[in-house]
């Protein structure tokens, strides 16, 4: 639309999802996965649980194993020692479980059967007043004033799932928008694996040491390859880097560049599967 406005249909949308949830539910960066059913969001585990949770995962039975592995593969194909510590493991993921809506003590009375419940619009989005006093609830109902700026307002009396009486001013809204505010707001928040951050680093550390291993025949190919070229500075690598290239790169940035990609944050060194912008040779695949 004129002056860099968006389209209306997605305008709408967005209004319609701020006023929903509010900005607060829009989510950080973050993974979502399926577990027991139920939609977690996978968030990264802070680095103070890291640090705090790293040796009691570290010292299970089955990754000193692969810690033992790792080594001797790493020294087979003559690569650099190094200490497994948090930073050797990267990113470590754990679930985020979803939160009710509303405190459990407005939650237990909005799921009370025998209480007037108001769903109403806010300037910041859907709320919901419990009232014991079905009139006190109708005054307040018929109170009610749309918003300056988007004309949206007003909202539902319910009682036992039973619509009372209903004042509303929709714009981008509609009935059953309300209608499933208030049945989420009714809803504990649902169960969930409990959060293990041992359990989270000792899987982490699991995949990292024996991808690793895997990776040593590969990586040590890359070092000789490279060493006998005796480059005065590192060679600049285009187009989407195997894994083997990735973990080389880490290993030594004397010797290998990555074109494309930004150094300004922590994905400095692409990640496997990602796509650098087309640019001329070379290019490496091994």
């Amino acid at each position: 639309g004129e002056g860099g406005a968006l389209p209306d249909r997605i305008q709408r949308m967005r209004t319609k999802w701020l006023k929903l949830f509010g900005s607060s539910l829009l989510p950080p960066l973050a993974l979502r996965a399926r577990t027991g059913g139920v939609g977690v969001r996978m968030v990264y585990l802070s680095d103070e649980e890291l640090a705090a949770n790293f040796a009691a995962a570290t010292a299970a039975p089955e990754v000193a194993e692969a810690i033992a592995a790792w080594s001797a593969a790493w020294q087979a194909h003559g690569l650099p020692h190094a200490e497994v510590t948090p930073e050797f493991l990267g990113h470590v993921f754990v679930p985020d479980p979803p939160e009710q809506l509303l405190p459990e003590d407005r939650r237990v009375r909005a799921a009370d059967p025998d209480l007037c419940q108001l769903v109403y619009m806010t300037d910041v989005g859907m709320d919901l007043q419990t009232f014991d006093d079905e009139g006190a609830a109708r005054d307040t109902l018929m109170a009610l004033l749309p918003d300056e700026i988007t004309g949206e307002g007003g909202g539902l009396l319910i009682r036992a799932d039973q619509v009372l009486a209903e004042h509303l001013m929709l714009k981008y809204m509609s009935k059953e928008d309300y209608l499933e505010f208030f049945e989420r707001a009714k809803r504990p928040a649902p169960e969930v694996p409990g959060r293990d951050p041992v359990e989270a680093i000792r899987r982490t550390a699991l995949d990292r040491l024996q991808d690793l291993t895997r990776l040593a025949p590969a990586i040590g190919e890359l070092k000789s390859e490279y060493e006998a070229k005796a480059l005065a500075s590192p060679e600049v690598i285009y187009g989407r880097p195997s894994e083997a290239l990735i973990e080389f790169a880490k290993l030594y940035p004397n010797l290998v560049t990555f074109g494309g990609c930004s150094m300004g944050g922590r994905r400095a060194i692409p990640q496997a599967g990602d796509e650098t912008p087309p640019t001329p040779p070379p290019e490496r695949d091994n």
